[in-house]
């Protein structure tokens, strides 16, 4: 014969638990909505037209999360750069902006001590 579990967690805690839990789904689907929404009315002027720039480069000599903060930091800081995202493990850098100098933010990189991969 087995025993009965049932009786363990008082019926307010397992309603109260299973009330926060739906709050916080609900409210993980609210943020995507908001950040998705958001996203869409920065890159995207009334005319309906792309303003933002995007270009991908592939950088090489990274082996760290330092490596990837400095080459972030040194393509943020080149003028009209609004986003820059580091691929460690596969050295692809996403660069988001309205208009910047890709030869500048190359040099940059290199004189960090990176390399750029010619693709």
């Amino acid at each position: 014969m087995g025993h009965d579990h049932t009786g363990m967690l008082p019926i307010w805690l397992k309603a109260g638990s299973a009330i926060i839990l739906s709050l916080l789904i609900f409210n993980g689907y609210i943020q995507k909505y908001l950040t998705t929404k958001r996203i869409r009315s920065q890159s995207i002027n009334p005319s309906g037209f792309a303003i933002e720039n995007i270009k991908t480069i592939q950088v090489g000599g990274m082996t760290c999360n330092h490596c990837k903060a400095n080459v972030e930091n040194s393509i943020k800081s080149s003028e009209g750069v609004k986003d820059a995202a580091v691929d460690l493990i596969s050295g692809k850098v996403i660069i988001k902006g309205t208009s910047f100098d890709l030869e500048k933010i190359k040099s940059g990189i290199e004189s960090i001590g990176y390399r750029i991969i010619k693709e």
